[in-house]
C-alpha cells in the first residue's frame, strides 16, 4: 500500500540495490506489496482499453501503452501534469525544481548520484532493471480507487482503476519499456490485507528463506477453532433465549393487567346497573 508506494519510489531513485547489492556490496532484495500508485519511467501510460473497470482480474494483460499528449488516443493529460513526480519522473531536473519543495528535495537526493540531467532517464532505467525487485498482489484487491480504496488523483487513475489492475499494468509496462527485462511478481489469495502478504510463502521465501503460514484474519469466521465457534454459538443461543424469556414475561404481565382491568370494568358496570334500579 503506501509503504510499497514509498518503497518503489526509493527503488527507482536510489543507487542502492543496483546489480542486486547495496553500495557496500551486501545482497539486497526489495519486496513490495500492492502499491496504491506507481511511478512510471517514461511519459507513456496504459491505453484506455487497459483501465476498464470490468477487466479486473488476474487474467488482465495490457499490451498497449501511449503518450497522453498524442491526439490519436483518449488519455487525459491531467492539465499537463500526468508525468510529474511521483506518478512519473518529470520535474526532477535542475531547471524545474524549487528548493524546499517535495520535488526539490527528491531532485537534490537524485543529483547526488546523477550529475547530468541528460543522463537521468536512461540511468534510472538501467539501474532499476538491474535490481532484485519483486512485487506481490492480492487476487481480490479489486476495490475501485474512486471509492476511497487507493489514490484517486487524475494521474493515478491513468494507471488503472484498482490496485490489482495498476499492478498488472505496471508489470506489463516494465517489460515493454525495459528491453530484455522481465519483472518478477507473485499473487496471493485475498484482498488488500497485509496479514496475508506477510504470511505468504513468496514473501517468507524471499525475505527469510522460510515457509509461510495460514493466517487467521480477525474478521473472518472461516479459520476460528471449534471451541471459539462453540462458545460463539453458546453466547448467541443464550442471547436469543434471554430475549425470548423477556418477551414472554412482558406478554404475561400485559395479559394479566388486561384481565384485571376487564374485571374491574365489569364490576363497575354491575354496580351502576344496581344503582339505576334503586333510583327507579
Amino acid at each position: 500500500s503506501a509503504g510499497a508506494q514509498m518503497g518503489l519510489r526509493w527503488s527507482i531513485f536510489s543507487p542502492q540495490g543496483t546489480q542486486g547489492t547495496t553500495l557496500s556490496g551486501i545482497p539486497l532484495t526489495i519486496v513490495l506489496g500492492s502499491p496504491s500508485s506507481v511511478t512510471y519511467l517514461s511519459k507513456s501510460r496504459p491505453a484506455v482499453s487497459c483501465t476498464l473497470s470490468w477487466d479486473n482480474n488476474m487474467d488482465h494483460n495490457c499490451t498497449d501503452f501511449q503518450d497522453p499528449e498524442d491526439d490519436d488516443n483518449r488519455l487525459k493529460t491531467c492539465g499537463g501534469k500526468w508525468d510529474l513526480y511521483a506518478f512519473g519522473i518529470e520535474g526532477l531536473d535542475w531547471d524545474n525544481t524549487k528548493p524546499g519543495t517535495l520535488r526539490g528535495d527528491v531532485a537534490d537526493y537524485l543529483h547526488k548520484y546523477i550529475k547530468d540531467d541528460n543522463l537521468l532517464d536512461q540511468t534510472l532505467k538501467d539501474r532499476f532493471a538491474s535490481k532484485d525487485l519483486v512485487f506481490q498482489f492480492g487476487d481480490q484487491d479489486t476495490k475501485d480507487c474512486r471509492k476511497g480504496e487507493c489514490a484517486d488523483d487524475c494521474a493515478a487513475m491513468l494507471e488503472g482503476n484498482t490496485r490489482l489492475q495498476r499492478g498488472l499494468n505496471y508489470m506489463s509496462y516494465l517489460k515493454w519499456t525495459l528491453p530484455g527485462y522481465t519483472p518478477e511478481y507473485s499473487v496471493f489469495h485475498g484482498g488488500h490485507r497485509p496479514e496475508l502478504f506477510f504470511a505468504g510463502e513468496y514473501f517468507n521465501l524471499k525475505a527469510f528463506n522460510a515457509g509461510g503460514w495460514d493466517e487467521c484474519l480477525w474478521d473472518s469466521l472461516e479459520c476460528l477453532s471449534l471451541l471459539v465457534k462453540a462458545l460463539s454459538g453458546g453466547v448467541l443461543l443464550l442471547s436469543l433465549s434471554s430475549g425470548a424469556c423477556v418477551y414472554m414475561c412482558m406478554k404475561a404481565h400485559r395479559d394479566k393487567h388486561y384481565i384485571k382491568l376487564h374485571h374491574a370494568r365489569a364490576v363497575d358496570l354491575e354496580a351502576a346497573r344496581k344503582l339505576l334500579k334503586v333510583r327507579k
